[in-house]
């Protein structure tokens, strides 16, 4: 298969706990590593001007160009950002605790529909059965892939990397803007790594004081068809006219969910 530039954008804080600060420096060197990842821009957050922790031998890494801001990055900056930087170049916009490896089938991006998203569910370790699990649930989680130039879709507002219920809107808001969001998680392989008991999915206040609540719809809730159904890429994992109905049956056979049918056949014939 013929070889295509990708480059990996992501964030993190390096004020945060060492054992998290730990996690986000693994899933960064097992990046690093993957033979498929061409180039990482690392945008670090450094609120406190507080250097010490930017100067891990991993930043240093000839793959890696980090990038000093003094706030949590937003999704909104990183696609910004990949469309002013990268045109024609696959780009990734992941979570510091997702990585993908040599065996993650990341070059099989050459397959993705021209405009085209896709929006990965991750893979969890499973420690009973000692295997990488896909993450059965709602909507596409921490890692988006696209190729810029890419069509321009309203987020109506700053969605922090790593907080609550962005992914599904932005996955959304691209279906309704008319980009095609596929989810070929069954193929292409993304793996998370949070073992720490720290957790900052919040949104917080400039100066970080309190906590703020956004209003914004939680699609991983609705059954109207705003998350892409898991797929392969061997199946016809773009759904513009059948979308619904793929994601219907897939909450169906994978969650059970029967009052949700029920809900969705109600709302279909008499609403």
């Amino acid at each position: 298969m013929t070889k295509v530039e990708i480059v990996l954008l992501t964030s993190f804080n390096t004020n945060v706990p060492l054992d998290r600060l730990h996690e986000y420096n693994k899933c960064l060197e097992r990046n690093a590593r993957c033979t498929h990842i061409d180039k990482i821009v690392l945008f670090l957050e450094d609120k406190d001007g507080k250097t010490g922790n930017t100067r891990e031998p991993i930043y240093q890494h000839p793959k890696i160009k980090p990038i000093l801001v003094d706030h949590r990055t937003t999704l909104n900056e990183l696609f910004a950002y990949a469309g002013k930087n990268f045109k024609n170049v696959y780009v990734i916009v992941a979570n510091a605790d997702i990585y993908f490896d040599n065996e993650s089938n990341l070059d099989r991006v050459v397959e993705m529909r021209k405009g085209a998203m896709w929006a990965l569910t991750r893979y969890e370790w499973n420690k009973e059965k000692k295997k990488w699990s896909i993450k059965v649930g709602y909507g596409s989680y921490d890692s988006f892939i696209f190729k810029p130039p890419l069509k321009k879709f309203d987020l109506a507002v700053d969605l922090e990397i790593g907080t609550r219920n962005i992914d599904s809107y932005l996955a959304a808001q691209a279906m309704n803007s008319g980009i095609q969001v596929a989810n070929p998680a069954k193929t292409v392989v993304s793996k998370h790594f949070h073992d720490s008991l720290t957790r900052d999915h919040d949104h917080w206040s400039a100066d970080r004081s309190k906590k703020i609540m956004r209003n914004i719809p939680d699609y991983r809730e609705t059954v109207e068809g705003k998350i892409a159904a898991v797929s392969a890429i061997e199946e016809d994992c773009y759904m513009p006219a059948a979308f619904k109905m793929s994601t219907l049956f897939y909450l169906v056979r994978e969650r059970g969910y029967i009052n949700r049918l029920l809900q969705f056949i109600k709302k279909t014939l008499i609403d």
